[in-house]
């Protein structure tokens, strides 16, 4: 049972915080506004249905081993739901480092999810959100959650998650707090500060600055600026993609896969250096590319790296239709060869949906969230009688076609 002083303190924001560190408050950052505007949103969620939907997971808060009140984070995370906001922030101030570390993690996680929903895509080569209109959720409120998040201590976790969602966030009052953060000691820090800047649209130089360059590694200063060139020469490539110029603009990407193989977004690179590949004619390089699109960034909807929901369907289809119209004599083998990649991700998607809804039907509290928030492909699994449905009210289960 969930303690009475336990749903106090998640639900209230006591006034003590305001007054023990305001004097370390930016001037020009106005923390009792920033303070009653979270305690609005706070107010205006319907936090306390998350105790009735989530029960066991809220009362992992209460308990006084750090797993176990990890697991309730996580959990109420997977959720995505902006309720369990108020749950998980009193948690950022956790003396435990793992459970502050975690709970800044899922807030950071969750707000971005919610902000790239409205992520303009007509600007792939960076993350741009458009201002929330009617009916959005606006998490600005947020700004409050993010200065106590910087007030402590720079453990090279925290303060990027808080670095991260002043980006997707856009709190233009940030940015002094943001240049300062470039100074960090921790690679992730001064990384996440410079995206952040990015976003909101700020100045930045082309490389990181001398300070970053004398307190992070060599190696890993070598990477961050290797990231910003990668950055700078999608959004090149993609321009010249617009102007049919697919020869520059394959030089590009090709050059990204070679640079930064495991970057966040290199699927945008392999996607696009298939339609390029296809368009010039070069078939084989067009089918190395498709089969890694293919098989290794699927999913139910298309999994880009880093589980970021990117759906490649379209420019595959673009880049079979140029090479159907190609006279090479391979052309049918390469197209039969791009239909069974097709295929094969499909099933690839259903078995893996398939494997989710059986962990369901046994209680993985973990699957029936990920069902719940995304229900994509039951349709298809019910209509291939993969997925039945028990005559027994309750009772799902799934099971191969007879």
């Amino acid at each position: 049972m969930l303690s009475k002083p336990l749903i106090t303190a998640l639900l209230s924001i006591p006034l003590s915080a305001v007054a023990t560190a305001s004097a370390q408050t930016p001037s020009d950052l106005d923390e009792p506004a920033l303070r009653q505007q979270y305690a609005a949103l706070v107010e205006s969620l319907d936090h306390r249905r998350i105790a009735k939907d989530y029960p066991k997971a809220v009362e992992k808060l209460d308990s006084p081993d750090p797993q176990v009140l990890i697991a309730g984070i996580k959990t109420l995370a997977a959720t995505e739901e902006v309720e369990v906001i108020p749950w998980i922030v009193p948690f950022v101030d956790s003396k435990d480092a793992q459970v502050r570390i975690h709970a800044g993690l899922s807030l950071s996680n969750l707000i971005a999810t919610h902000q790239l929903k409205r992520r303009d895509m007509s600007q792939p080569g960076r993350v741009v959100i458009a201002p929330p209109s009617a009916g959005d959720r606006d998490l600005r409120p947020m700004a409050w959650v993010i200065l106590k998040m910087l007030r402590g201590a720079d453990d090279g976790s925290t303060h990027s998650y808080a670095a991260s969602m002043i980006g997707y966030l856009g709190l233009q009052q940030f940015q002094g707090e943001l240049r300062k953060l470039r100074q960090s000691r921790h690679p992730a820090v001064t990384r996440a500060a410079g995206n952040a800047l990015d976003m909101l649209g700020a100045d930045r130089p082309d490389a990181l600055s001398a300070v970053e360059l004398g307190v992070v590694d060599g190696p890993r200063a070598s990477f961050d600026v290797t990231l910003q060139a990668d950055g700078k020469r999608f959004t090149k490539a993609y321009a010249l993609i617009q102007e049919g110029k697919y020869e520059q603009a394959l030089s590009l990407l090709k050059l990204n896969i070679a640079e930064t193989p495991n970057a966040g977004n290199i699927d945008y690179s392999y996607g696009w250096a298939c339609l390029c590949a296809a368009h010039l004619g070069r078939l084989d390089e067009t089918l190395d590319y498709y089969r890694v699109i293919r098989t290794h960034f699927y999913g139910w909807p298309h999994l880009g790296a880093n589980g970021a929901k990117r759906n490649w369907d379209d420019q595959l289809a673009m880049a079979q239709r140029a090479v159907a119209h190609s006279a090479d004599p391979e052309r049918d083998s390469v197209l039969k060869k791009m239909t069974e990649l097709d295929e094969w991700a499909r099933r690839k998607m259903l078995a893996d949906l398939e494997q989710l809804a059986r962990r369901a039907a046994r209680g993985d509290q973990v699957a029936i969230l990920q069902l719940r928030q995304r229900p994509y492909g039951l349709v298809d699994l019910i209509a291939e009688g993969r997925l039945v449905i028990a005559d027994s009210p309750g009772q799902t289960s799934t099971a191969p076609a007879p």
